[in-house]
């Protein structure tokens, strides 16, 4: 690129330079005919009124020759225009020949008559005029000289950018092919971009149904190990199930036990205080201070305290208080309903504290439960991993033996499955039934009878599952020689 654009810039340096030089040209002719015209309007201004003529190329050799005498411009000004100095020499030259006669040009010290300038006849020599003519001249060629190298630079100048505009057209011609691979270019990249705003777009729409499906794997999976949970530990989940149950109604109870003992104080309190008031009518009654408004207190201080039935009540207790026989009755009857109310109380009480301490019981025996599972658990993993271990061994010995001796303990071996799967599980199902049956009548066995019912259910069924488990990986084992016999 370097090598193809320093002709171009070649070429606009010289066209700056020649259109500067050009400028500059023009700029300077223009100065110099202001100039002319400001000292020519000067001149004319300073000239007296007799000197002024109305012929404008008298009044143009006047007023130059007026200039001349008054500040000698004329000859320290070197730059005057060629066509202005002609005529002015001519105009001199005509107005000499004029204003001579025909044998004044024999006298070589006899001045030459020129125009009237200011009413007075100037005259000038004729060898200043030949001095005047001649430093003109010499000017003038080297204006022509000046002019002469101008053209020739001008006609390079035009052949330089002759020959730029070619390499401009050549170098258009070869830029032509890149121009148009460019343009295929641009319009191949407008295709793709479209084309990725779509993928962006299909993009959006499948990372969408992604998260969706993802929401949908993660909720399957999760119902998944439920499942599994569920199928492989049924009995347990529900045990677990019927011991929540069980804590929830026992729960139920302590608060039903709660209101009640809450009910009966309530209760209780309210019999005391009626118990009080009774006591305090019998011996208002014994003193003989017998008023309605006494029996009105006591029957209004009540009122606030006791519910509607315990009102009626008070009426007709203050209705059987002016029979003086029923007193003693009525006092018996409200003691042995405090002694009984009492014992309820008693009871109560002794339940409640009997429920809390079922309550401790059931909790420490769930506890219990739990970390027999957890060992039970780790104890089945254990078992399962070992004999996986022991499967993994066997197999890898047993591969080098030959093809007919394992095909005989494949056979051997599917008997084994076969028993296992008819014997096994309906003996252990029996043995655990046995069990569960006992620990269901278990109400007259200890404490310690029916932990040790519960763990030998639980024993059973972790054999079980642990025989499953055998079963499985040698199932899985047997598959596994199959496949490496067949490839074998």
């Amino acid at each position: 690129m370097p090598t193809r654009t320093s002709p171009i810039l070649f070429f606009l340096f010289f066209a700056c330079a020649w259109i500067v030089s050009a400028v500059v040209v023009v700029v300077e002719v223009v100065n110099l005919n202001a100039r002319f015209a400001r000292q020519t309007a000067a001149i004319e201004r300073d000239m007296p009124e007799d000197g002024k003529t109305e012929n404008p190329r008298a009044r143009f050799t006047s007023a130059l020759h007026y200039w001349r005498v008054r500040s000698s411009v004329w000859e320290d000004d070197p730059l005057l225009i060629k066509g202005q100095a002609i005529r002015m020499f001519n105009n001199s030259y005509n107005s000499l020949s004029r204003s001579q006669t025909p044998n004044s040009f024999n006298t070589a010290n006899r001045p030459s008559p020129s125009p009237k300038c200011f009413g007075k006849n100037t005259h000038v020599l004729k060898e200043e005029y030949e001095r005047e003519k001649v430093r003109w001249q010499a000017k003038l060629d080297e204006a022509e000289q000046k002019l002469n190298e101008a053209a020739i630079n001008n006609s390079e100048l035009f052949q330089i950018k002759a020959e730029l505009n070619r390499k401009i057209i050549d170098f258009e011609k070869n830029q032509r092919p890149l121009i148009e691979q460019n343009r295929r270019l641009n319009e191949r990249i407008r295709v793709l971009t479209g084309e990725s705003k779509t993928l962006e777009q299909k993009l959006c729409y499948s990372q969408d149904d992604f998260l969706s499906l993802r929401d949908a794997f993660d909720r399957l999976t999760k119902e998944n190990s439920t499942l599994k949970e569920q199928r492989a530990f049924p009995e347990k989940l529900e045990e677990l199930s019927r011991y929540r149950s069980q804590v929830l109604d026992y729960s139920k109870c302590i608060t039903a036990c709660r209101q009640s003992i809450l009910e009966k104080d309530r209760r209780y309190d309210l019999l005391v205080q009626k118990f009080k008031k009774y006591r305090k009518c019998l011996l208002s009654k014994r003193n003989g201070i017998d008023s309605e408004d006494d029996r009105q207190s006591c029957v209004g201080s009540e009122e606030g305290s006791l519910d509607s039935s315990s009102l009626t009540g008070l009426d007709t207790i203050a209705e059987d208080l002016d029979e003086d026989n029923s007193i003693e009755f009525v006092d018996l009857e409200n003691s042995n309903k405090m002694t009984t109310a009492l014992e309820r109380a008693q009871k109560l009480k002794e339940d409640k504290e009997q429920l809390e301490l079922l309550k401790t019981k059931l909790e420490k025996d769930l506890a219990n439960s739990q970390e027999h599972n957890d060992l039970l658990e780790f104890q089945l993993v254990e078992l399962t991993e070992g004999s996986q271990r022991r499967n993994i061994e066997f197999f890898d010995k047993q591969c080098a033996t030959e093809i007919e001796l394992v095909v005989e303990d494949i056979d051997q071996s599917e008997l084994e499955i076969k028993t296992r799967a008819s014997v096994a599980p309906d003996f252990i199902s029996q043995t655990r039934g046995m069990l569960h049956s006992m620990l269901c009548k278990s109400a007259l066995f200890g404490r310690k009878d029916r932990e040790g019912l519960r763990c030998g259910i639980e024993v059973i069924d972790s054999l079980q599952n642990v025989s499953a488990n055998i079963i499985l990986s040698r199932a899985t084992y047997l598959c596994r020689k199959i496949s490496h016999i067949k490839m074998i």
